[in-house]
């Protein structure tokens, strides 16, 4: 991202009980093409992309941990837990994986470019009836950009509107699309397929309800237009929620699960 403000600083990271000294990292005052950016919630963000997408020479954090010595394997594995009924939220396992979490075996994905963790995805559908599905990805595989920093699943914008549509969603604000909160439950079944097999996802997975003051709870869709080039679908917690996702940094590779 070009116009950046701001300095490289040197220090000690910690997250849990791992810690990464001297690490460079950049520390940012400002981002002209985001408006508002002071006001945001986050306080920064750790990426852990491939080293390639760093505007640093040094070493970025999961890099260092290896480097140092302070994990042994070149893998970090992802949890997100949607239950809003308990205070348990989600984990990320920086070192290795957590069985518990896994029910059957894993498909592993090979990353197509070492940038973000980009992979294909062999197709996309939409379950109508029965006998009937919309498939989308059908010239040949899409590719897929993964973002544990978003909730949302980015689609090409030729694609959005007709995704919303099928699942029945109308139009809100900011190119967001909303549904009945009381339809979730009956939404279509949607089907991603990695490496042939297929992961399904359903409306308490796609759909994010919130709080929305005088009007009470809306529920909107996690299906937005991509901000990634070349038709680049991006997939955050509408579809990570749903399954265990584990990041082979040493292979090059993205292994899904299902849940146990």
């Amino acid at each position: 991202m070009s116009g950046l403000v701001g300095n490289a600083t040197c220090d000690t990271v910690r997250l849990a009980h791992l810690n990464v000294t001297d690490l460079v990292f950049a520390e940012i005052r400002e981002i002209p093409s985001v408006a508002k950016y002071e006001f945001m919630h986050a306080d920064g963000v750790i990426g852990l992309g491939f080293k390639s997408l760093s505007q640093i020479t040094d070493l970025p954090f999961f890099y260092k941990l290896l480097s140092d010595k302070k994990i042994l394997k070149p893998i970090f594995s992802l949890y997100m837990n949607r239950d809003h009924t308990t205070e348990k939220g989600g984990i990320i396992f920086l070192g290795g994986i957590e069985p518990k979490h896994i029910s059957g075996s894993i498909t592993y994905v090979p990353v197509v470019t070492k940038a973000f963790w980009q992979i294909a995805m062999d197709q996309f559908s939409v379950r109508l009836n029965k006998t009937t599905s919309k498939t989308f990805c059908k010239a040949g595989p899409c590719q897929v950009v993964l973002d544990s920093g978003s909730t949302k699943i980015g689609v090409p914008s030729a694609d959005v509107g007709i995704i919303n549509n099928l699942i029945g969603a109308v139009k809100y604000l900011y190119n967001r699309y909303t549904v009945s909160c009381s339809r979730v439950k009956k939404l279509p079944t949607i089907t991603l397929t990695f490496g042939g097999r297929d992961f399904n996802i359903g409306g308490r997975h796609y759909v994010q309800e919130i709080e929305n003051g005088t009007n009470g709870m809306i529920c909107l869709t996690v299906f937005t237009d991509t901000d990634l080039p070349n038709g680049l679908w991006k997939l955050g917690g509408g579809f990570l929620s749903s399954v265990y996702t584990m990041f082979d940094l040493a292979k090059s590779q993205i292994g899904f699960a299902n849940l146990a």
